[in-house]
């Protein structure tokens, strides 16, 4: 699977003129490694309005494709909308998932593969698997976060996404506070207006901690709290919190998940 891009028709969104715009729907980051850039920076699949009078910039929000076959980075993008919700995604796309492994011979390792539904979750994606982190363990680092912390952190209102060394810059007006000092890094961002407001620290020593917790007999444990297709601590404690089971015992200890 190769970069690929198609041709859509777009209506502006300021003035409502029409256009066709070509857009990315697979990159592939050994073909095009601009693009993944371009990605990295939010700067793939946006156009500006032909408009003389208009000239509006703004990105199209529609499925992609990433790949990375040297690093084994399969992801794939679809954004939830009025038309197509959560379920029907997750559902599609562990259909496609099973056949693609089904085609695989069987001494061929499948390639592990990896659903979002927020643009910027799919850049933190990346940037997780290319710092060799455990995606199942940043996303229960999350979930702990988040349950350690319901006023400050709440999860209907912010997302927490990974920051590898300062990755991730604030755009214009969204001034970001000085981070921590710590190993691994945490960007709040408002899921309303998109500002990123704080950095949260979680020290490397604790991560190696849990994933060593999670190497022996909590193993399978993991697996059952994020069996896939879409990894995601936020959703998992939403649905436990929908669900009433926020006061379980996970068998780990939140106190160093506390926010000062």
């Amino acid at each position: 699977m190769s970069t690929r891009q198609s041709v859509y028709p777009i209506a502006c969104p300021k003035c409502g003129r029409e256009f066709d715009a070509t857009l990315f729907d697979v990159l592939d980051a050994s073909d095009t490694p601009e693009a993944r850039e371009e990605l990295l920076s939010r700067r793939l699949n946006r156009v500006s309005c032909p408009s003389p009078e208009c000239g509006a910039a703004f990105a199209v929000d529609k499925p992609l494709v990433y790949r990375d076959p040297a690093r084994g980075i399969f992801i794939h993008y679809e954004p939830v909308t009025a038309r197509r919700g959560f379920d029907a995604i997750a559902k599609d796309f562990s259909v496609a998932a099973e056949k693609l492994a089904s085609l695989v011979p069987g001494d061929v390792a499948v390639p592990a593969l990896h659903l979002v539904t927020n643009a910027s979750e799919m850049m933190e994606r990346i940037f997780v698997l290319e710092s060799g982190l455990d995606p199942r363990i940043v996303e229960q680092i999350k979930y702990m976060m988040y349950k350690a912390n319901p006023e400050d952190l709440p999860a209907r209102e912010k997302l927490l996404l990974f920051d590898p060394a300062g990755a991730a810059e604030a755009p214009a007006g969204h001034a970001v506070e000085e981070a921590p000092v710590a190993d691994l890094r945490f960007i709040v961002q408002d899921v309303k207006t998109g500002k990123l407001e704080r950095v949260l620290g979680f020290a490397r020593e604790n991560y190696d901690a849990l994933a060593s917790v999670y190497a022996g007999e909590m193993a399978e444990v993991l697996e059952e709290w994020f069996p896939g297709p879409c990894i995601n601590g936020r959703l998992r404690y939403l649905q436990d919190d929908a669900n009433g089971e926020l006061d379980e015992d996970d068998g780990l200890d939140d106190e160093g998940m506390m926010l000062e």
